[in-house]
């Protein structure tokens, strides 16, 4: 069994988090309830935080290649 590439925890968790945030942007347009910045900062943290792992994943593939 082979590990999983670093950073990639650390996509799934922001790519989740990403999706919560626009869902719950989305759905309070639909529902009518005011949009917290709560909801936008973990928005912004996801986005960051999936950014963060694909640039260490993409640094273990390059100093595995070697």
């Amino acid at each position: 069994m082979t590990a999983a590439p670093r950073g990639i925890k650390k996509q799934v968790l922001g790519g989740v988090l990403v999706c919560l945030g626009a869902i719950t942007a989305l759905l309070s347009r639909v529902i009518g309830f005011e949009l917290d910045v709560f909801y936008v900062l973990i928005s912004v943290i996801g986005a960051g935080l999936f950014l963060y792992g694909a640039i260490q994943k993409n640094q273990h593939e390059l100093a595995s290649d070697d």
